[in-house]
């Protein structure tokens, strides 16, 4: 073999496409470079391949995706697919570039991060200027690192990830208001004057009305795609990328805190008290990054629950508190249903 050559393999259980001349057995997502001379079977023996087997190559990259349903023609069993390559792309080059390095992964980050940041240190930035740092800079460069391939699974299996997104938002929302009790329990017997920090106002909804509907679309509109797209597309998805050793869910926990950390502003309002913040950050990231996760990428459901969940907040200051308090728990109550419904379905399942 004389030149780069991408192979393209599916792979669902114990099955596999021998079509290219390949055999792989792997329930991971995973690229495998491989640089000159011969590779023995002993040597790809972790990949998956026949022990026996020999592959001269010079360099061949193999990317293993998941599958789009469970009824691809490479998948016999339900629920067994493991992945797939569904694209057609024949240059090596391209193909390497969508993977994110360390280094390309760390330039993003202090990007998203700084420009996070900046709106606490520059004054005077006005809304549009505000998000064009906050949100348009970091997406401008992550996208420039690995926008193409997330945004080429942000529709995939939609159905299944608008039952992933509102089972997981209900139960995290569940974990989110039992772990805010115990922490409120915690500072009234550790420390009680930081109970009152508590009445300060939510520096994101001390606006006024009339803006605070412009902030109703602005949260389906700019701030739940953006999120979502930095966050669990990039953050969670790049970790995914580098970190293939790690469980997924370490990962999704770490993205989850980038996520929460990103809002520091909770933090000098509320001091300590803020741990009801962020906890409530972090299990939202949780229920929106194992969503992505289960999906295959989908990233448009996490982006609409994203934004209907800031839009109540909004919605309470345009029209009356009352009104944002009730669809906020709507979305829980419903998702909790969503969520039961699943586990029940699970449950029968594995009964068969």
């Amino acid at each position: 073999m004389h030149s780069s050559m991408l192979l393209r393999v599916g792979v669902c259980g114990n099955q596999t496409d021998f079509s290219y001349g390949f055999i792989l057995c792997s329930r991971t997502s995973l690229l495998i470079q491989l640089s000159g001379g011969a590779a023995r079977g002993s040597e790809l023996r972790d990949a998956g391949l026949a022990s026996e087997a020999r592959l001269y190559v010079v360099s061949f990259a193999l990317h293993v995706y998941q599958c789009e349903t469970p009824n691809d023609r490479h998948c016999s069993n339900d629920g067994e697919c493991a992945g797939m390559f569904h694209r057609k792309d024949s240059n090596l080059a391209e193909s390497v570039r969508r993977v994110v390095t360390r280094k390309s992964y760390l330039i993003g980050l202090v990007v998203l991060l700084a420009s996070g940041y900046s709106q606490y240190v520059i004054r005077g930035l006005g809304p549009v200027l505000g998000f064009l740092v906050v949100y348009g800079i970091p997406v401008l460069v992550t996208g420039l690192i690995s926008g193409s391939t997330i945004v080429r699974k942000a529709l995939n299996r939609m159905g299944d990830a608008a039952r992933f997104g509102l089972g997981f938002f209900g139960g995290f929302s569940v974990l989110n208001f039992l772990a805010s009790i115990a922490i409120i329990y915690a500072l009234a017997v550790l420390d009680p004057t930081a109970i009152k920090l508590l009445n300060r106002p939510n520096p994101v909804l001390d606006i006024p009305p009339e803006f605070a509907w412009i902030m109703v679309w602005v949260s389906f509109l700019v701030v739940g795609p953006a999120e979502e797209y930095l966050f669990r597309g990039f953050v969670f998805g790049g970790l995914l990328s580098i970190f293939k050793d790690r469980h997924w869910l370490v990962l999704a926990f770490a993205s989850s805190i980038l996520f929460a950390v990103v809002h520091l502003y909770y933090a000098v309002v509320y001091g300590v008290a803020s741990l009801i913040a962020f906890t409530d950050l972090v299990t939202f990231g949780m229920a929106m990054a194992v969503t992505y996760y289960l999906s295959g990428g989908n990233l448009l459901i996490p982006a609409i629950i994203h934004g209907a969940y800031d839009a109540t907040g909004f919605l309470g200051v345009a029209a009356f508190a009352e009104l944002g308090a009730i669809l906020r728990l709507s979305m829980t109550i419903f998702g909790v249903i969503v969520g039961i419904l699943l586990l029940i379905k699970r449950a029968r399942k594995r009964r068969t």
